[in-house]
């Protein structure tokens, strides 16, 4: 079984940078204003970027489910999937 680290404390790191990978438990504080570059926008250009999609994964050990939200209204795509560990198939919601 695979065994994941700990959450990061804060995001970005004490040093700009995202943690990258994949961890168990819940997120600390997340501050995008202390990103270091390559990650961080200018701060004029920040009013300019505007996200449209989210994308969340939940997992236990029995189950996993991923969601994607498209939030722009002129594409209207939503998706969920649900895969079980007795399912071989992921059954979409």
């Amino acid at each position: 079984m695979l065994v994941l680290s700990s959450s990061p404390s804060q995001i970005p790191g004490a040093d700009g940078v995202p943690p990258f990978g994949a961890y168990a438990g819940e997120l600390g504080p997340v501050d995008l204003d202390r990103l270091a570059p390559p990650h961080a926008l200018p701060r004029w250009a920040r009013r300019l970027r505007r996200k449209r999609w989210h994308y969340a994964l939940y997992t236990t050990p029995e189950l996993v489910v991923d969601t994607l939200d498209n939030t722009d209204p002129a594409n209207t795509s939503v998706g969920t999937r649900i895969f079980h560990q007795d399912s071989h198939q992921g059954a979409l919601a």
